[in-house]
């Protein structure tokens, strides 16, 4: 049974996003299994999954900030004694852009600033995002937070991420049970060797239905992002009070 394309792109970029694989050449997979580039994924995932343009600009500007933390760290890791070998996304004082970073990291801070806020999405949206048709807003607010800490404004970063009121709510959404078993494979054997119809050349349901629900329908990435951004308000809290 071939999968429609809207639900395909959709459990790829979700699977993608989730198993953190922002530096990786082959993120997710076309709709006939062939390999696809972050470039690509995002254009399909716009092209078949309408209305979600916020979201896919979210994702770019998360893999965007990874690759210019990535790149900072690389340069201190020649520069200075090695550090053992972290996600750049993972918060520490290596989450500071370099100065010759700065502007990237501005460019990428300004286009976040053009997406609409929790507070100035229509109702009918919003009813949208909380059927799972959509993103959840407050998913901007948490990396413009992060890209804030990013450009050294731990005050500014710390405003915004006020803004998204309780941080914790996605963890109220999560049943004990699930959130207990988030962090297993995100996908199950099988997803990378997906089988090709050979009657419509479609992705097969069968892989569809292997990925963790809660990693299909976006809950493990609420988890993923709350929990960053609780941690990054708590560390610019503790810079506060030492300073």
């Amino acid at each position: 049974m071939a999968l429609t394309k809207d639900k395909h792109y959709h459990t790829q970029l979700r699977t993608a996003i989730t198993a953190g694989k922002w530096d990786s050449d082959s993120p997710g997979k076309d709709s006939k299994g062939y390999n696809l580039n972050w470039a690509n994924l995002l254009r399909k995932f716009k092209k078949h999954c309408p209305g979600q343009n916020e979201f896919a600009e979210v994702v770019s500007q998360t893999q965007h900030l990874y690759l210019q933390l990535a790149a900072g760290q690389q340069k201190s890791a020649v520069d200075g004694p090695q550090r053992s070998q972290t996600s750049p996304l993972d918060l520490s004082d290596d989450n500071i852009l370099p100065e010759e970073r700065l502007q990237e990291g501005q460019a990428g801070y300004d286009v976040l600033k053009t997406i609409p806020s929790p507070s100035e999405v229509s109702p009918t949206k919003l009813q949208m995002m909380h059927l799972g048709l959509n993103y959840n807003p407050k998913s901007t607010l948490f990396v413009l937070a992060y890209y804030a800490y990013s450009l050294s404004r731990p005050s500014e970063s710390f405003d915004i991420l006020s803004k998204a009121n309780d941080l914790t709510h996605p963890l109220k959404r999560i049943s004990a049970s699930k959130s207990a078993t988030f962090a297993s494979d995100v996908s199950r054997p099988g997803l990378d060797h997906p089988s090709v119809s050979s009657w419509t050349g479609g992705f097969s349901a069968v892989e569809h239905s292997q990925v963790n629900p809660d990693v299909r329908d976006g809950r493990t990435w609420s988890l993923i992002e709350t929990l960053r951004s609780v941690c990054l308000k708590g560390i610019i809290q503790c810079l506060c009070i030492s300073s």
